[in-house]
């Protein structure tokens, strides 16, 4: 069996096929699911892609669900793994 886009399909044999956790995605005929990389994050489960965390945002770890926001005084670009300022 293959899987579609965002879900994946373990073993052989198998008789359905699994979503993607949020903070992962995976393309079609997936065996497994790929842990979002640092400054990317996918929200929801079964991503077929991970989403670059927007500027004044970031996403810390791999593997992130959400981003975190700047706080006041600080800033990023997008795609950032951290803050900057003071």
């Amino acid at each position: 069996m293959s899987s579609a886009a965002g879900y994946f399909v373990e073993a052989s044999g198998a008789t359905g096929q699994d979503p993607c956790a949020a903070g992962s995605a995976s393309g079609a005929e997936s065996k497994a699911c790929d842990a979002c990389a640092k400054g990317r994050y996918a929200a929801a489960e079964a991503a077929t892609r991970c989403d670059i965390a927007a500027a004044g945002s970031y996403a810390a770890s791999t593997g992130s669900s959400a981003t975190q926001l700047c706080a006041a005084g600080r800033y990023s670009g997008a795609g950032a793994t951290t803050f900057l300022g003071k």
